[in-house]
């Protein structure tokens, strides 16, 4: 479990520091059959509801999955497979 909150909050910290993660953005939209102009990140209200909906969420649960090949923490963040190859893609230059 600790290693999945680890990887989950690495990827947090990936999307905040690195410039080319909004060049991932769109993509995994799609891959999570969102509308393009969906917020990426939970409005603050939303911390212990509707976290899950959020796409920023959703990327961080779906580098878990990337890295660990499932998720350890049950949460109800929906993650599709094609957001995860999304961003295997995305990781890996492609």
């Amino acid at each position: 479990m600790l290693r999945a909150a680890l990887i989950h909050e690495w990827a947090h910290h990936v999307e905040h520091q690195c410039g080319g993660h909004g060049q991932l953005r769109a993509r995994f939209l799609a891959a999570q059959a969102l509308p393009p102009g969906t917020p990426w990140f939970a409005p603050p209200h939303a911390a212990t509801s509707g976290w899950a909906a959020a796409p920023s969420e959703q990327y961080a649960e779906a580098a878990v999955e990337l890295v660990l090949g499932t998720r350890q923490i049950p949460t109800t963040a929906r993650v599709r497979p094609e957001a995860v190859s999304a961003l295997a893609d995305w990781a890996a230059g492609r």
